[in-house]
């Protein structure tokens, strides 16, 4: 679904024109783009309940399109917008887009080193928060149009929610802010503990704190207890209809029912113990990785998952070597058809289909820090080392 547009006059008007100094004019009208941000990926893990699931098919066999390299470090994921175009903020300080065939768009300074990943809002625009405490607002022609100053700063911190509405949602230290489209912040408050993962929830805004609790920040500004994971978080949270999904202590697959509270295991027979984050199909079915090198696949909803290998014995076909004691696997990718594209160091890239593994080779990727769709049939690989990879249809027009 497209974004919609609003005209705002003088009265009432939530933004005012802005001339390419960064100058607002009061007395000029503006139009402001209202609806789900667009793109392939317009935010970490794709959308605003970070199910890692595609909109568009994912490739079953991928090869490489094109590479770029662009200033690293990289340790945020990239994302995609509506053209196919890929935003990279790196740990330089430097935004960069890269159009869909690989020519290299722009390069804008950030003023520091990126903290989260790019967010696209709904009026196209991109933000990226910065180490020093700036959610930083740019222009699709790379033009900086604001720069918001947060109540605090750090070196990491949750991926930017861009709300329907418009608005922006971050999480900075125990902070959570929430901007209008034009950088004010309209609504402030503290969490008592650390917030790790913000999600859209409705018309308000859940809030996944470090030791498990889980807030909804409602949008009159209140901080609302829903219930608790039961432990600190492995990693990422993602929301499957009235459910919230997240890895908890020792990487045990923990549900939490947002309408009751009730918190329950996902997988009681299961031992598996998941490092990164699920992802979650339009069915409801999850997919993650456990610590071990199992792909999990339900075969429907809350189901025994099925378990694919991704490094085998050749003679037993059983997972070899010691657990990670960190999770070496990236959170999966899937799409709506039942594909799954894995990314590890070592593995280098995989897609699962049929509950069978077909390992890709020739990224050139030891260091893969994230994959991002890229629309249909393709995906794109950012590396720690600023390398970029799209990967694509073997046979696609």
């Amino acid at each position: 679904m497209s974004a919609a547009a609003l005209v705002l006059g003088l009265a009432g008007a939530a933004g005012t024109a802005e001339g390419s100094d960064g100058w607002v004019d009061p007395s000029i009208a503006q139009v402001r783009s209202f609806g789900p941000p667009a793109g392939a990926c317009p935010m970490e893990r794709v959308d605003a309940g970070r199910t890692g699931c595609s909109p568009d098919p994912l490739p079953s066999d991928p090869v490489v399109q094109w590479q770029r390299r662009v200033p690293g470090p990289l340790a945020v994921a990239p994302v995609m917008d509506s053209e196919g175009a890929i935003l990279v903020a790196s740990a330089s300080g430097v935004l960069t887009r890269i159009g869909a065939h690989g020519a290299l768009g722009w390069q804008a300074e950030l003023g520091a080193p990126a903290a989260s990943a790019p967010a696209i809002l709904s009026d196209l625009g991109i933000v990226v928060v910065t180490t020093t405490g700036e959610a930083v607002a740019l222009a699709t022609t790379g033009q900086r149009r604001w720069a918001a100053a947060l109540p605090s700063r750090s070196k990491t911190t949750p991926a930017p929610l861009p709300r329907s509405d418009g608005s922006l949602v971050l999480a900075v230290d125990h902070a959570l802010v929430r901007l209008d489209p034009t950088g004010n912040i309209r609504l402030q408050t503290t969490a008592a503990e650390q917030p790790v993962a913000l999600l859209e929830y409705g018309d308000e805004t859940l809030v996944v704190e470090q030791q498990g609790r889980v807030q909804l920040w409602t949008r009159g500004g209140q901080l609302e207890t829903v219930g608790s994971l039961g432990g600190p978080l492995r990693a990422g949270a993602v929301l499957a209809g009235e459910r919230l999904v997240a890895p908890v202590g020792d990487g045990t697959l923990t549900v939490l029912e947002l309408r009751t509270g009730r918190r329950a295991k996902r997988w009681p027979g299961s031992t598996a113990r998941v490092l990164a984050a699920p992802a979650v199909a339009p069915s409801g079915k999850l997919t993650a990785v456990d610590r071990t090198g199992v792909l999990l696949m339900e075969p429907a909803p809350a189901r025994e998952p099925l378990e694919v290998p991704l490094t085998a014995s050749p003679a037993r076909g059983t997972v070899t070597g010691p657990a990670p004691a960190s999770p070496a696997w990236l959170p999966p990718l899937v799409d709506a058809q039942g594909t799954a594209i894995l990314v590890a160091p070592g593995l280098e890239f995989a897609v699962v289909r049929a509950g069978q593994m077909h390992p890709v080779e020739g990224t050139g990727c030891s260091t893969p820090i994230a994959v991002v769709p890229g629309g249909t049939r393709r995906v794109v690989v950012a590396c720690g080392s600023g390398l970029i990879v799209s990967l694509a249809e073997r046979n696609a027009d």
